[in-house]
């Protein structure tokens, strides 16, 4: 129990929240144990825990109307996956799999919600973490880039996806053919659309796999987001 409490304690979703509280949500979770390949859960499932890796690392990917897998992110020690979906209760955003063997901590819904009504410090705490990952979620980028929109707006909500979840700030291992399936746009349509931006200095490759974004708040406002300050 102890191991788990600090576990919980180092984790951001619950910095600052008190060991009793810990202790008594620790006591309610459960470990899964997950091979290279295991899949967690897929897009559309229904949502019941939420899940904080241990060991490992998962692979987060989206499936787009065209029914073309997307490799959006890769998550590790410490980080949280399905906390929105057990507080708005909607389906799976995404498929997670293990990228190796991994070891996550799971905390049932009704858990978590039976400690937001015992513990109204946490309920607080939690509001104000959620509501700061909402506003930085990128939920609007996947509407938009699944579904019947323009292809440059397609394309800046893909680009910012990428680049939200890359720890470089940039789209790494940029693969044209790829992308060009994922958007469900020619590969020449795909070009000229960055041969344009690439003339009006929103973005530039750094190198053959390496796409910087240069202006966010035009690309944001091309796809339709709110613009950062």
């Amino acid at each position: 129990m102890e191991n788990i409490v600090d576990f919980l304690a180092s984790v951001s979703l619950f910095h600052g929240l008190a060991p009793d509280i810990l202790a008594q949500m620790g006591s309610e979770a459960r470990v899964v144990n997950l091979e290279k390949g295991d899949i967690l859960f897929r897009q559309g499932a229904s949502g019941r825990e939420l899940f904080i890796i241990r060991e490992g690392s998962l692979k987060i990917s989206i499936e787009t109307d065209n029914r073309q897998s997307f490799h959006l992110a890769d998550f590790h020690t410490g980080q949280v996956v399905g906390e929105l979906e057990i507080i708005d209760g909607m389906s799976r955003a995404a498929t997670v799999q293990a990228n190796v063997r991994s070891k996550l901590i799971a905390i049932p819904r009704e858990a978590f919600f039976a400690h937001l009504g015992m513990y109204p410090e946490l309920a607080l705490h939690l509001m104000r973490v959620l509501s700061e990952r909402l506003r930085q979620n990128n939920l609007r980028q996947l509407e938009a880039m699944t579904h019947a929109q323009p292809l440059e707006r397609r394309l800046a909500s893909l680009l910012l996806l990428l680049a939200e979840n890359s720890p470089s700030g940039q789209v790494e291992r940029f693969d044209r053919g790829q992308m060009a399936q994922v958007l469900n746009a020619t590969p020449n349509d795909l070009q000229d659309q960055l041969r344009a931006w690439f003339e009006e200095e929103l973005v530039a490759f750094q190198d053959e796999a390496t796409l910087e974004l240069l202006d966010l708040n035009r690309l944001r406002s091309i796809a339709g987001l709110a613009l950062v300050d």
